[in-house]
């Protein structure tokens, strides 16, 4: 009886998942919001430099108008980046102390980071409806602008969030004793989006601050 439950078990045994699937799925995952990340910014770009049409308001007019707030947020977001690396680095070397110091002071700079940039992110939303509301008795370009603009800061906003939550459970986790040198898999995949945020960021603040 012992013998045939064996048999009847393995091919269960052989259907383990493979101990690297938690990457792959990480990396489709993060490269999937890439691809819409990508291609929500390359419509804004199109848009603004006149490729379907002539442009409502001059490239650049609403840079002067960029808060000076998204440059402090910057500065947050790659700090939160580097911390988390060095929270990674210590965990994999089995400096608790370090480590669990380390993962709070990115939660902190997250959540500064988010206060800093959700007023300015409005304000940016603002300035476009007051740039653009003028000609939208005649065109519709100007309603597909603001409506980009809308949705890529929204976007944004769930990346970040998901970043947040993210990084609050692995905090959360870590002051149980939960992760070490073996197990830290969590940790790696909250700093690779944290990373992934920071191309994000870098990319849409580029983006804005040429184009305008």
């Amino acid at each position: 009886m012992k013998n045939d439950l064996d048999q009847r078990s393995q091919p269960y045994k052989s259907m383990a998942v493979p101990r690297r699937s938690s990457i792959i799925a990480m990396r489709l995952f993060v490269f999937s919001l890439a691809v819409l990340f990508a291609a929500s910014m390359l419509a804004y770009a199109a848009i603004r430099t006149g490729f379907f049409g002539s442009v409502t308001t001059p490239l650049g007019s609403l840079r002067s108008q960029l808060p000076n707030a998204l440059f402090v947020s910057t500065a947050l977001v790659l700090l939160a980046s580097f911390s988390i690396s060095r929270a990674l680095a210590c965990v994999r070397r089995e400096k608790q102390r370090p480590f669990r110091v380390w993962l709070a002071t990115t939660m902190l700079l997250a959540i500064a980071f988010v206060i800093v940039q959700a007023p300015s992110l409005f304000t940016i939303l603002s300035e476009h409806f007051a740039q653009l509301r003028s000609a939208l008795n005649t065109e519709r370009r100007p309603m597909a602008l603001l409506g980009l603009m809308f949705f890529l800061i929204v976007v944004h906003a769930l990346h970040v969030l998901g970043g947040i939550i993210s990084l609050a459970w692995v905090t959360y986790r870590a002051g149980q004793n939960a992760y070490d040198h073996e197990h830290h898999m969590p940790i790696a995949h909250t700093a690779f989006y944290w990373h992934f945020l920071d191309v994000v960021w870098l990319l849409m603040f580029g983006t804005l601050y040429a184009l305008g």
